[in-house]
């Protein structure tokens, strides 16, 4: 189990986000503003105007490069997500040295006794090049566009591996788009001062959808920041409600309730907003104050034309966490139809897995009955029956594919009716996403609306549509080879399941073949091997009886056997005397185990021929 890391240190290596210092150690205003004041006649030469940019990637990964007056220094954090599972960061602590375009980099706590440090100079390319010192293979390059890192530590547990990233933007409502930036006095920064909740009130009155599920995001009559989500029916709703921060604690966010979790089941242990707009909600359960109650950590990420939301969730009995990555876009005819099919697509598979898996069940125990009968009726009939079972088995199965087949043509035959409802509907929710952008629009303030904040693709209407045009086509083909590459991912797997299911019936055919071979050569060797005698035992009345003796056959498949015999004189013909048979005969060779014959021999007993005639199992 897991323990559960403190809040704040996860704070620092997700978000960067500030944390409240007590009064005595925060620096003082004349401090810090001497600090900022040193740092701003530092020249950074190459470094300069890559100050506040942010690179990230779709797994969550990322590289920032902040100003840090306070030492003096840039700081460049890498952080890789891995998932979720197990995510890793570093700090590099950056100094110009006398000589231009080159600087001194320290990895922060990086070894056991020190840091690693090195002297560095950056290449036209923008690839770092260390020129004395160590960095413990770290490898770093930065360009306006892109940037890319790799690192293994050498007195840590972990190592990150290549990581590509591209440079963060934020997208405008009409398809400009401006950079990420966690510079103060960056565009990015202006946009989002004005909101408690930063970039995410550009998104109010906005409807996304994944690649099933509709998230709208909107506000409260108390200002609180709401997350609605539904299914593209509009069935199966949830709320996740963020309340606004204080007038006195700016940082006071709260989570006031959840989807498909009762209020007071949770208990937030992290939530802060970063400079980056990176909603992040870690908590655990409430059930037991005396046990684990679980470990979940949600990351909300937007970019005015998507939304990630990034999660881990290990419950009280799970063995290892769940990881979740899901991009939510704007709603649009086209994506809305796709997720009505996903959504009746993922209702009609998890169907047919909970009916396979009752069919496979009830096949597993007719074919273990199957083979039991046969091995214990020692007869070919036994065998017979199993095969004819097996047989019903797999028509059973062929029946349950066709009809499951004939299910998914039916959605598929459907999509014309499908798709105008997905028309219909997403027009609405396009029509309540522009008249909260109008809305959002006229409530600005109009020294905002005189000097707006740059934009590094702004584009001209005429440009914009055509653009849009261009990524509808694209976005259409997307989803057609989409569609194409999952029908024939369902075709090859539901001939896999054919294909296997026959493979088991073969299998448990040929089983039990070999189990009733097995078993009748067993008997037969019985057969040869037992030797009977008639003998006249007390307590019969007269009557003679019937022993023997069983030798020990290898391998013994059968423990229990009934011995068949018949009891003639010399004289007689075979076929022609008494029979009888011994059950659970155990051939001990003496009265206290006989077969008892219905009337007196025309010879001595001890002249009498007893022939086995068959060797059964006892049932």
């Amino acid at each position: 189990m897991r323990k559960i890391l403190l809040a704040s240190a996860l704070c620092a290596t997700l978000a960067g986000c500030a944390t409240v210092e007590p009064a005595g150690t925060a620096q003082s205003s004349q401090s810090l503003a001497a600090a900022q004041a040193a740092f701003q006649q530092i020249q950074w030469g190459f470094l300069q105007p890559y100050i506040g940019h942010l690179y990230v990637n779709d797994d969550g990964d990322w590289l920032q490069v902040m100003a840090d007056p306070a030492q003096g220094a840039l700081a460049i954090r890498l952080y890789t997500a891995n998932n979720l599972r197990d995510s890793s960061a570093i700090r590099l602590l950056v100094r110009p040295t006398a000589q231009p375009d080159t600087y001194h980099m320290l990895i922060e706590q990086s070894g056991m006794f020190s840091d690693d440090q090195a002297t560095i100079r950056f290449d036209e390319s923008g690839r770092m090049k260390i020129l004395n010192g160590s960095l413990n293979d770290l490898q770093l390059s930065l360009a306006d566009a892109a940037a890319h890192f790799s690192y293994r530590a050498s007195a840590a547990s972990f190592h990150m591996r290549p990581k590509p990233l591209r440079r963060d933007v934020y997208t405008l409502p009409d398809g400009g788009t401006i950079p990420v930036s966690l510079d103060p006095a960056s565009p990015y920064q202006q946009l989002r001062a004005a909101s408690p909740f930063g970039i995410w009130e550009q998104s109010v009155g906005q409807t996304f959808v994944s690649r099933i599920v509709l998230l709208k995001i909107d506000k409260d009559d108390a200002g609180n920041l709401v997350f609605q989500y539904s299914l593209p029916d509009g069935s199966n709703p949830g709320r996740e409600v963020f309340q606004a921060p204080s007038s006195t604690d700016p940082r006071a966010l709260r989570v006031l309730s959840m989807p498909n979790r009762p209020a007071g089941s949770f208990d937030s242990r992290q939530l802060t907003l970063s400079a980056d707009d990176r909603l992040i909600h870690r908590f655990t359960g409430t059930e037991n104050i005396f046990t684990y109650n679980g470990d979940y950590l949600n990351i909300y990420i937007n970019r005015g034309d998507s939304i990630r939301i990034m999660s881990r969730a290990q419950g009280p009995d799970d063995d290892s966490p769940s990881t979740g990555n899901n991009i939510y876009l704007p709603v649009t005819r086209e994506r809305l139809a796709a997720a009505m099919e996903n959504r009746e697509r993922q209702q009609v598979e998890r169907e047919r897995d909970r009916i396979y898996a009752q069919r496979r069940a009830a096949e597993r125990a007719a074919e273990s009955q199957a083979t039991t009968n046969a091995i214990l009726s020692g007869l070919a009939s036994g065998f017979q029956q199993a095969n004819q079972s097996n047989q019903r088995m797999a028509q059973q199965s062929r029946d349950f594919e066709r009809d499951l087949n004939q299910k998914l043509r039916q959605i598929e035959q459907q999509k014309q009716q499908r798709d105008r409802e997905a028309a219909a509907h997403a027009d609405r929710i396009m029509a309540a996403n522009a008249a909260a952008a109008q809305t959002r629009a006229a409530s600005a303030p109009t020294s905002t609306a005189s000097s707006p904040p740059q934009r590094t693709a702004a584009a001209a209407p005429a440009a914009s549509a055509s653009a849009q045009e261009v990524q509808r086509k694209q976005e259409e083909q997307r989803k057609a080879e989409e569609a194409r590459a999952a029908e024939q991912a369902r075709l090859a797997k539901e001939k896999q399941r054919e294909e296997e299911t026959r493979r088991k019936a073969e299998l448990a055919r040929q089983e039990q073949e070999r189990r009733t071979q097995a078993l009748l050569d067993h008997l037969a060797a019985e057969r040869r091997a037992i030797r009977l005698q008639a003998a006249q035992c007390p307590a019969k009345g007269g009557l003679p009886s019937v022993i023997g003796i069983r030798p020990r056959v290898q391998p013994k498949v059968a423990n229990c056997i009934t011995v068949h015999f018949e009891a003639r004189c010399p004289a007689d013909r075979p076929g022609t005397g008494m029979t009888g048979s011994i059950w659970a005969y155990n051939g001990m060779g003496n009265c206290t185990e006989t077969g008892d014959l219905p009337r007196k021999l025309a010879c001595d007993v001890r002249e009498a021929v007893v022939e086995v005639t068959n060797v059964t199992t006892c049932q």
